[in-house]
């Protein structure tokens, strides 16, 4: 943890780290341009915390473990094609498609646990693929739906 003093400016412990263009903080950083770069002088060494309403700072995502991902995945896979397969009267296209959506993406999902190491990587891919898995659930019962409350043609 940063500890910033606001004594007088090279009053403290060794543990202070201030700014040496801004000691109290009050003024925005100043930012030096190079010839290819940028370097923005920032009071905190070391690196950033993890900001917790990021996808990617979440512990699922960082450190995956592929059986749970793999069983919330399957889950999601048979209760839409559990209610795809009911509605195959009302619109046998929509279903089929939506069945094959989700074979599809659990397969996705299968390969990206069993061919990947354990990286964050992973777990992001994970994460895109649970939430395409999850939209395209619901764009299928969204358009059941409003086919079922269609009247006949």
């Amino acid at each position: 943890m940063v500890r910033v003093s606001h004594g007088v400016y090279g009053a403290g412990t060794a543990g202070d780290v201030r700014d040496p263009v801004n000691p109290r903080g009050d003024l925005p950083t100043p930012t030096y341009r190079g010839p290819s770069f940028t370097i923005k002088e920032c009071a905190m060494t070391g690196p950033r915390p993890l900001d917790p309403t990021r996808v990617t700072a979440q512990k699922a995502v960082r450190e995956p473990n592929v059986r749970v991902w793999l069983v919330a995945s399957g889950v999601l896979a048979v209760i839409a094609i559990v209610l795809f397969a009911f509605s195959i009267p009302i619109v046998a296209a929509w279903a089929w498609i939506g069945i094959a959506f989700q074979v599809a993406i659990f397969a996705a999902l299968l390969a990206n646990g069993l061919g990947g190491r354990r990286t964050a990587y992973q777990g992001y891919i994970f994460a895109v693929l649970m939430c395409v898995q999850a939209a395209v659930a619901l764009l299928v019962i969204v358009i059941v739906a409003i086919a079922a409350w269609m009247p006949p043609v």
